[in-house]
């Protein structure tokens, strides 16, 4: 799992969805509960990123650090999230526009399903 300062792909792509609306903070919970439970030793900031409770632009302080390495597309998460029924902040685009990037990026939806699979 990739969620270290050094390669954090994984936390990246976790709080990118959270950011799209594509998961609900219950739903980063969940991943957070998984991660902590497959994990030898999770670092202290996972513990409390599994109870945060702010606003999701707000995890990020939680981690202490800005996670990357998840190239795809952000567009196509908020594909997902209109798909799931989710609201999506339309001032950067629409939801069709996110319906179309998660057309052309299925290995996002692949990706999404697998780490989220209780989603």
């Amino acid at each position: 799992m990739r969620i270290e300062s050094d390669d954090s792909a994984d936390l990246d792509f976790v709080l990118s969805a959270l950011m799209t609306g594509a998961i609900s903070l219950g739903e980063m919970r969940l991943w957070c509960d998984h991660a902590i439970a497959v994990l030898d030793d999770p670092p202290e900031w996972l513990l409390e990123l599994a109870d945060f409770d702010g606003p999701a632009a707000e995890a990020y302080t939680v981690v202490g650090f800005a996670p990357h390495g998840y190239n795809g597309s952000k567009a196509a998460l908020a594909g997902i999230a209109v798909e799931r029924g989710r609201v999506i902040d339309e001032t950067f685009q629409s939801r069709e526009a996110a319906l179309e990037a998660l057309r052309r990026h299925p290995d996002v939806a692949a990706r999404f399903w697998t780490a989220f699979p209780f989603a």
